[in-house]
């Protein structure tokens, strides 16, 4: 039978190497990779800037923007992030793929985040210009 002192040197042992563990994992989350847009780096092991992102979103990706420019990385919950903040900056980022056009990937966002019916999209003939104004006028307020 193991002594008190023996299960709580075991328990810190433990409590030190998930510590050692998550900020070991933290910090390769935060090294910018070769061709990678820079990444902002954050003290708080696993949760990163998600405090700063849920309390003040719209200053916290302006100052974010205004110090790495338009496309810039963020750990947020353990996890890698990144942002673009031009949205003429998309053909950086959606490399030719021949199982999706850019005109199916518009559709979806149109669907998916602006709620425009597929009947309307099919109607209107939305091309990528069109999509740019949709971008424009609804999240670049």
């Amino acid at each position: 039978m193991l002594s008190l002192f023996t299960v709580f040197k075991l328990l810190g042992l433990v409590v030190v190497l998930g510590t050692v563990g998550l900020f070991c994992h933290h910090l390769l989350q935060s090294i910018k990779r070769p061709g990678e847009a820079p990444i902002r780096w954050s003290w708080l092991i696993f949760l990163g800037w998600a405090l700063e992102l849920g309390s003040r979103p719209i200053e916290f990706l302006q100052e974010c923007q205004n110090l790495y420019g338009d496309i810039f990385g963020i750990v947020v919950g353990g996890n890698r992030m990144f942002i673009v903040t031009d949205v003429n900056s998309t053909n950086c980022i959606l490399r030719p793929n021949k199982d999706l056009t850019s005109t199916e990937f518009h559709d979806s966002i149109l669907m998916n985040f602006f709620g425009v019916s597929k009947e309307t999209i099919d109607m209107r003939g939305i091309d990528e210009s069109t999509m740019r104004k949709f971008y424009s006028q609804y999240l670049l307020r």
